[in-house]
């Protein structure tokens, strides 16, 4: 049976069912009806009813379905509390009675910021409204019950939230020479009271004063017969000294980043800021626009009604320029030392040391703390005074295995090597890696080391006093081992090594230079060749 549903506000609902039955009979109430599949039940009375399906096959069999289910067609009855004919607020909270289990809707006209009904308890129900216009409001409350029965009853009031008009007409002036100043105001209705400092004065004095130099706030409310309260204020000094001014952010001859906060003081007076001799509209505490490096002039001024002027004036040198930071240990690649030597140099500011992303007290030359197999990262991270910031970074991995212990061969290993690349130039957006090959080698299971210089001159060899700007470690036969650690490629010790560069390593330097060679040592001859990024894809 698949209908009537378990609760109906329809006094004739429609019974339905699914199956293959010889003869169906329906009894309803403990009496049997007549209703087709689909067809309406007779009109039923408001309460509780069962109906009972009886189904036969042709060999007899019955099977029997009941459906218990509750009919009610009467409205919900609910209630809505008194509300004033006038509002003075933009906000009014409804709220009443309703049946228990019932539920209230209420449409506001015009339209209102309305939130979500509440129900305290199971009889009543508290609605608040916000964002109600002047005018005259309709509120259709509509109560509905668990059967989709409605009852509906109109709320209408009237809001009124506009405030007396008070206008200050003397003191008229910001700034007053004379300690005894006149006082006069223009309100159309309500009740006056005046305070200056805040110390009431009375409803309508015809003098302020006398009064001391500084600022002083007159505040004049009315307030009219339905409690709408209208406001002014005027704010006045009394005043024959010049304005007080400081600049305390940028300070004079500091040395700052591009967007440097300002912090200044005006005492009195209206201030005004230049910037390199260009008025600045910007508030104290916010940053400057950004500004191009070099030499630049702050300049406040303050003028107040009287005349006096103030002025103060920093120079301050802008430096966007990040500091210079050369990583050179732990080499990149595979090492077996599980305490790398830390060998890093900063031009300027202050160097902070972190290891796989956790800050360390270390400095160059120290050694890290013992490091587990596997791959590790070092960032060396330096902020200047202007609070610009350079880094460097290194990845590396830390064997598990034994170095390769050294054959114990007779006779003279030294052994020349090769170098090659697969390309001298690198297109800066190519993506491809720079191929290295290297042999042969001495002996299998060699470690080759390998420095990058900067290539200063362009000549394509490393000179005396051009810059180590990275190094890496390769062992033959040992692979790469994590993300950007490059290692030899075919994983045999064969005495050669294969290896690839991905060009963010090879650009992770911290130069901005184009040209470098590649020193490569081995235990018994070194080689270098050298290669240039250039633009394009």
């Amino acid at each position: 049976m698949t209908a009537p549903a378990t609760r109906t506000a329809e006094s004739t609902p429609v019974v339905a069912w699914r199956g293959e039955a010889e003869r169906v009979r329906l009894f309803l109430d403990e009496r049997e009806v007549e209703v087709a599949n689909g067809g309406p039940l007779p009109k039923l009375s408001d309460g509780d009813h069962i109906l009972r399906l009886e189904a036969t096959d042709e060999a007899g069999n019955v099977q029997v379905v009941e459906r218990a289910f509750t009919v009610d067609t009467t409205p919900p009855s609910f209630l809505v509390d008194p509300v004033p004919e006038v509002v003075g607020k933009p906000e009014l909270i409804l709220s009443g009675t309703r049946e228990p289990g019932s539920f209230i809707d209420v449409v506001v006209l015009p339209s209102a910021e309305a939130g979500e009904v509440i129900y305290p308890d199971g009889s009543s129900w508290r609605l608040e409204l916000k964002g109600l216009a002047d005018g005259d409001v309709l509120a259709v409350v509509t109560a509905r019950d668990a059967f989709d029965n409605e009852a509906r009853s109109e709320v209408r009031f009237r809001v009124d939230t506009r405030a007396p008009k008070v206008r200050i007409i003397e003191p008229g002036m910001q700034i007053l020479r004379q300690a005894r100043i006149p006082f006069r105001v223009e309100v159309d209705e309500g009740e006056l009271s005046v305070t200056l400092d805040g110390r009431t004065l009375g409803q309508d004095p015809d003098v302020l004063g006398p009064l001391e130099d500084g600022e002083h706030l007159l505040v004049v409310d009315a307030v009219d017969a339905a409690g709408n309260r209208g406001r002014a204020e005027k704010k006045f000094v009394v005043d024959t000294h010049p304005p007080e001014v400081a600049i305390l952010a940028p300070g004079d001859g500091d040395r700052t980043g591009v967007r440097p906060v300002v912090d200044y003081r005006v005492i009195e007076g209206r201030g005004r800021l230049l910037l390199d001799g260009r008025p600045l509209e910007i508030e104290s505490g916010d940053r400057l626009p950004a500004l191009d490096d070099g030499e630049h002039r702050l300049r406040l001024e303050a003028l107040d009604e009287a005349g006096n002027l103030a002025t103060v004036e920093v120079h301050f040198t802008v430096d966007s320029s990040a500091p210079r930071v050369v990583l050179t240990s732990p080499a990149t690649g595979v090492t077996f030392d599980p305490t790398p030597t830390l060998r890093f140099r900063v031009d300027r500011g202050e160097a902070q040391v972190f290891v796989d992303d956790r800050p360390v007290d270390k400095v160059s030359g120290d050694s890290l703390a013992p490091l587990a197999p596997g791959e590790h990262r070092v960032r060396v991270e330096a902020v200047d005074d202007a609070g610009n910031v350079g880094s460097a970074e290194r990845r590396f991995v830390v064997a598990e295995v034994q170095a390769p212990e050294e054959p114990a061969e007779a006779g003279p290993r030294f052994k020349k090597f090769s170098v090659r690349l697969d390309r001298r130039v690198v297109r800066e957006n190519s993506g491809q890696p720079l191929v290295l090959e290297i042999g042969p080698l001495s002996r299998p299971g060699e470690t080759v080391h390998i420095e990058q210089w900067l290539d200063a001159n362009g000549n394509g060899v490393a000179d005396a006093g051009e810059e180590v700007v990275q190094t890496f470690r390769l062992v033959d036969g040992i692979g790469a081992a994590g993300n950007g650690v490059p290692g030899d490629l075919d994983g045999s010790a064969n005495r050669l090594i294969r290896t690839e560069f991905p060009l963010e390593v090879l650009r992770a330097t911290g130069v901005s230079g184009k040209r470098f060679v590649l020193l490569i040592m081995a235990e018994h001859h070194l080689a270098e060749v050298g290669f240039r990024f250039a633009d394009g894809g």
